[in-house]
């Protein structure tokens, strides 16, 4: 009767519909259910409640295998549809399809553990504890690899195992991933006791960690949890990735941050966000070729969290270029600028004529000109950093340079000016931390204010001032350890 009223109002509420031909079928009314089902898969022929409800009328095995077909043997799909008999409560129909979904031969449906704990919860609700304690150990004794829950339903399923087995690290872990969301304080809550139960659980103490870092705000406790994951297992490259970002982020020393990355080459490096974390901490190690080694023979596929590769890349040839210089090997210094000035195919980017960097790129290619005692390509790279827009204050520290050696030196100094001024308005504003440093990602309030004196520490250094541009760039670098132009520039300040 309350089916009918609901269809009254919508005719085409196919759950609707569906719930009244299961009620049909239990109430011995199979032509009238059959007819039921015949018209909804007629509307949506892919519809896995109404073929299932089919082959409970005529058990025909052809339509199970329709509905096999349908559902993939993808677990979530036989979740849904028993979440959606049990929300309806026809809990004998959910736990007949979920004893086919744990005895497929394809062992990634079989021993998927929310199917088992479902299984269990079925049990305990039809009161044999035998069979739902049975279940639950199943459950709990599965690998957690890609189950990863996300119905509200299913936190009554794990609390309801917990009852049976309140040491069962895995549900705690589970439970925590679906609260986590909603309620972070309670997901971190169920981690914590997920280690407590199994302190080698990597994957636990790896959200325990993130979930300090975003939600909790502690990186300290975050990089101990990262510790701990990595201390249990080094499977997972992504462990580094994200501890190195909280190293990076915490001014944890250079040799701890080598120590992680650099060591750990052979585990991380199948994970391109991971491996360029360790060209990072290369490049602050100055192991410029090791670094551009590892940019040139490696393949990076455009991926989302990934926007800095060129910028990676130039550093490590700039750099490798720079202390060519020194060395008084100015043909290699060359090579290297040349190819900070390129883009290489493995990294699937192509030519910006509008990069900021190339004033830099130019500046330091046409310096090694010079030194080589080719002038007149020297001159045409300073007339092309004159001839480029350059807008963005770290680079603008090179036109005025060029400016200066050109004779334009009030342009130069208004050009410095502008740098000094963008480097206060960071000093000022670096006391409000980015909007996205909250989500992990953005930047601290540290690293903010080690930009604003490194770029005070540009403009001095422009105008002559080498001993405040010093002070300026110790100050930046005792911010932010990993300012890697800061280091430079405070070498050529000295």
């Amino acid at each position: 009767e309350e089916v009918n009223k609901s269809l009254a109002y919508n005719n085409t509420n196919l759950s609707s519909r569906n719930l009244k031909a299961a009620i049909l079928r239990n109430i011995d009314l199979k032509e009238a259910a059959f007819a039921e089902l015949t018209q909804i898969l007629d509307v949506d022929p892919l519809n896995f409640m109404a073929t299932n409800e089919k082959n409970l009328l005529s058990h025909d095995e052809t339509e199970l295998d329709v509905l096999k077909t349908m559902m993939r043997d993808a677990p979530e799909s036989y979740l849904e549809l028993a979440v959606a008999y049990i929300n309806s409560g026809l809990f004998p129909e959910a736990s007949d399809l979920l004893s086919r979904a744990s005895k497929s031969t394809n062992a990634a449906l079989a021993n998927y553990p929310t199917i088992h704990y479902y299984t269990g919860y079925l049990s305990h609700l039809a009161g044999n504890e035998a069979d739902a304690r049975q279940s639950f150990e199943k459950a709990g004794s599965l690998p957690i690899d890609y189950c990863f829950p996300f119905r509200l339903e299913t936190e009554n399923v794990y609390l309801t195992a917990l009852t049976y087995n309140p040491q069962d690290a895995n549900v705690w872990y589970y439970l925590g991933n679906l609260l986590y969301d909603k309620q972070p304080e309670r997901a971190m809550a169920c981690w914590q006791q997920a280690v407590k139960s199994n302190q080698n659980f990597a994957m636990a103490y790896r959200n325990l960690g993130w979930g300090y870092n975003q939600t909790g705000n502690d990186l300290s406790r975050a990089i101990k949890a990262y510790e701990s994951a990595i201390a249990s297992t080094l499977e997972y490259p992504v462990f580094f990735y994200e501890l190195d970002k909280l190293y990076e982020r915490a001014g944890t020393s250079l040799e701890k941050r080598y120590n992680l990355m650099v060591k750990n080459h052979d585990h991380l490096k199948i994970r391109k966000d991971a491996l360029l974390q360790e060209i990072k901490v290369l490049i602050l190690s100055g192991e410029y070729d090791k670094a551009s080694g590892c940019l040139l023979n490696n393949f990076f596929p455009r991926q989302e969290g990934v926007d800095d590769l060129h910028d990676i890349y130039v550093d490590a040839m700039l750099l490798k270029g720079l202390k060519s210089m020194e060395m008084k090997d100015f043909s290699s210094a060359l090579t290297a600028f040349k190819n900070a000035d390129s883009y290489p195919e493995n990294h699937q980017i192509g030519r910006d004529d509008t990069y900021q960097r190339n004033a830099q790129i130019w500046y330091y290619e046409a310096n090694a000109l010079e030194a080589i005692g080719n002038k007149k390509e020297a001159r045409l790279l300073y007339e092309k950093i004159l001839g480029q827009k350059t807008t963005d204050p770290h680079y603008q520290y090179f036109v005025a340079t060029v400016m200066e050696k050109s004779g334009k030196k009030s342009e130069a100094l208004q050009l410095l000016d502008g740098i000094a001024t963008a480097g206060q308005n960071l000093l000022s504003s670096g006391t409000d931390v980015d909007f996205f440093s909250k989500f992990g990602e953005g930047r601290s309030v540290e690293a903010m204010q080690a930009d604003g004196n490194y770029l005070l520490g540009l403009a001095s250094l422009g105008k002559g001032n080498t001993a405040e541009a010093k002070q300026y760039f110790t100050e930046a670098i005792a911010l932010n350890p990993n300012h890697v132009w800061a280091r430079e520039f405070g070498k050529s300040a000295e």
